[in-house]
């Protein structure tokens, strides 16, 4: 029972895990994609300087 418990344990723990590394990609992923567009404007400037 002991082990069970523990093997459902640490495959809840390996799922969460997953869960929470795609999510932090996800918001990587924005960030990146954020910072893009905002530097686009500046590349522009620096394109017609």
């Amino acid at each position: 029972m002991n082990y069970l418990r523990l093997n459902a344990f640490l495959g809840f723990l390996s799922f969460a895990s997953v869960f929470v590394t795609f999510n932090l990609l996800k918001n990587l992923i924005k960030v990146a994609r954020s910072i893009e567009q905002n530097m686009q404007p500046f590349e522009r400037k620096y394109q017609i300087m």
